[in-house]
């Protein structure tokens, strides 16, 4: 939970698979995250193209969106020293 990565791929079902579903997935690249420095939660897709995230690399967790088509990311709001989520793992101990 300290630090993670987060990876985009295309995905191909293979049609012809009659008794085991064959998946595919080629053009793996890692959109945010570093599995080092700072971490990625909470990750959904917005639609079909746009996937929306946490990302803590201002130190706080913030949304992020991704744009898969523009292969491009941005913040949704400026660091405002708070957190938008929850921690992504606790340890009931």
């Amino acid at each position: 939970w300290e630090a993670s990565e987060l990876w985009v791929g295309d995905v191909e079902v293979n049609p012809e698979a009659h008794e085991t579903l064959i998946i595919t997935v080629t053009d793996l690249r890692r959109i945010a995250g570093d599995r080092d420095k700072f971490s990625i939660g909470n990750s959904v897709w917005f639609n079909s193209s746009c996937l929306v995230f946490t990302n803590d690399v201002d130190g706080y967790s913030a949304p992020w969106i991704y744009d898969v088509v523009e292969e491009r990311d941005k913040a949704l709001q400026k660091s405002s020293n708070e957190h938008f989520s929850e921690p992504s793992f606790r340890c009931e101990c």
